[in-house]
């Protein structure tokens, strides 16, 4: 409100028929009161959107690169050094009784251990191998043989671990897609089906074999990798300052440490990153302190064997972009070219469904998918909505990886179709 308005109810009172010069002073005094107050919040909102507007700069996308690198157990430390983190998901041998009332996501925890094994084959292989038993054997001092048999049970804790980066790049308004990581998509746990873990573990590396060659499995099943990625999550122990008014309480997370990125544990009315701080703002005080701390660590450009980068040209980039022709399609998809992988995509039609039969890219299982974010849009339900498909190019056992995670961002970002991949020609 302005000075003009203020003189606009001044003279309605005056001219009210008031005859109490008392009230009429009382009426006045008020509602000049009420329009300075109202003027001053209007101006702090402004001011408010103004500077948030300035702070949900694309720029903070070029923080968001995730690799996720395969290792040899003998560079993890050296992988330290360059800006790499292990993630652990505890032991990855049982034997098939443990623990009969756990699965084996919650069996893991219960040991110490870490040993991580990763398949080394194409997505569409990895139920079939998973499917089949395997014979193993222990030579005991004498020379004597015992046989055992193990199977291979898909994991899903790396998993589970990804979801806080997808909580946190939504917050954010990450553009970029969160995570490509197809490695944490072929973790399997080795299943011990007529031997205890503690015979097994008694044997040693040098008396116990896996028989890797006579199970078709030499060059399959990675048994010396840790997956390891630029990440680290842990709890939240700088204490966020404070301060409220009429309007909302706001925290701030004070330390001016770029590529940091915060989640509170109490869901937030609105989150803004700045260059020397991030403002949380409730609009009642918020019931804990408590965050999550994501710090993505910046590392070098070198080619690294068995690593995953999120690449995306995401710059002067619209998210909110209409597919309104197939140029506006091939532009999105323009900027998922993969340079390290050599993968590329294109759209190819709009299509009958029944009628594309072959060369169709297998899509992931629901526990191996990328997580959906919380406002999986009302068009996700839609029945009738057109089938939009995409060729996808290129050699290796991971193209089937790649489709999935273009895929996926195109459901995330346009519901309002349905996407389908095939190989292209």
């Amino acid at each position: 409100m302005n000075d003009n308005v203020k003189s606009k109810i001044i003279s309605i009172i005056e001219k009210s028929g008031i005859k109490d010069e008392q009230l009429r002073n009382t009426l006045k005094k008020t509602f000049s009161e009420l329009t300075t107050y109202e003027k001053d919040v209007l101006e702090k909102v402004q001011r408010q959107v103004a500077e948030n507007l300035s702070a949900r700069k694309e720029t903070w996308d070029y923080l968001w690169q995730i690799n996720t690198a395969l290792v040899k157990n003998s560079d993890v430390e050296n992988m330290k050094n360059k800006g790499f983190n292990e993630i652990k998901v505890g032991n990855g041998i049982f034997e098939k009784n443990t623990f009969k009332d756990k699965s084996l996501e919650d069996r893991a925890k219960d040991f110490k251990n870490e040993s991580q094994f990763f398949l080394e084959c194409a997505y569409e292989d990895l139920e079939n191998i998973c499917q089949k038993q395997y014979k193993g054997c222990i030579f005991n001092e004498d020379g004597e043989v015992r046989y055992f048999h193990y199977s291979l049970i898909p994991h899903y804790r790396f998993i589970k671990q990804e979801e806080m980066l997808f909580k946190t790049a939504d917050l954010y308004k990450i553009i970029r897609p969160v995570i490509f990581s197809p490695y944490a998509r072929r973790a399997v746990d080795i299943r011990l089906e007529d031997i205890s873990l503690d015979e097994f573990i008694a044997g040693g590396k040098t008396n116990t074999s896996l028989m890797l060659e006579d199970n078709g499995l030499k060059d399959k099943l990675l048994t010396d990798y840790r997956l390891m990625w630029n990440v680290e999550i842990e709890d939240g122990t700088e204490v966020l300052t404070s301060s409220s008014d009429s309007d909302s309480y706001q925290y701030f997370y004070d330390p001016n440490e770029e590529n940091v990125f915060i989640y509170p544990q109490d869901e937030c009315d609105a989150i803004y990153k700045k260059e020397d701080r991030i403002e949380v703002i409730y609009h009642d005080e918020a019931k804990s302190d408590k965050y999550e701390k994501v710090t993505i660590m910046p590392v070098d450009d070198e080619d690294y064997d068995r690593c995953f980068v999120n690449e995306f040209d995401y710059k002067q980039f619209d998210k909110e972009i209409t597919l309104r022709t197939v140029a506006d399609i091939n532009n999105v998809l323009t900027r998922f070219r993969n340079k390290t992988n050599g993968f590329h995509c294109r759209f190819a039609q709009i299509i009958d469904k029944h009628q594309l039969k072959s060369d169709i890219i297998r899509r992931y299982k629901k526990e191996h998918s990328y997580l959906k974010n919380k406002n999986d849009l009302y068009a996700g339900a839609l029945r009738y909505k057109p089938y939009c498909c995409i060729d996808f190019y290129g050699n290796g056992m991971f193209l089937t990886d790649y489709a999935n995670y273009v895929l996926y961002y195109m459901e995330q970002n346009y519901p309002e179709f349905n996407w389908i991949g095939k190989l292209g020609r």
